[in-house]
């Protein structure tokens, strides 16, 4: 078993957000952590 790939969002206001989408929207079956606002990542996602 692998470790798990981890990612933080980054600054709000900047593209972190973004690509902690991006990775999470993937079909590699890889494991990762995404640490960030969820708050921010559902607006994000909802735009």
């Amino acid at each position: 078993m692998n470790s798990p790939f981890v990612v933080t969002s980054g600054e709000p206001a900047g593209i972190g957000p973004d690509i902690c989408l991006s990775i999470a929207k993937r079909k590699d079956n890889s494991d990762f952590v995404i640490f960030g606002n969820i708050d921010l990542l559902n607006q994000r996602a909802n735009t």
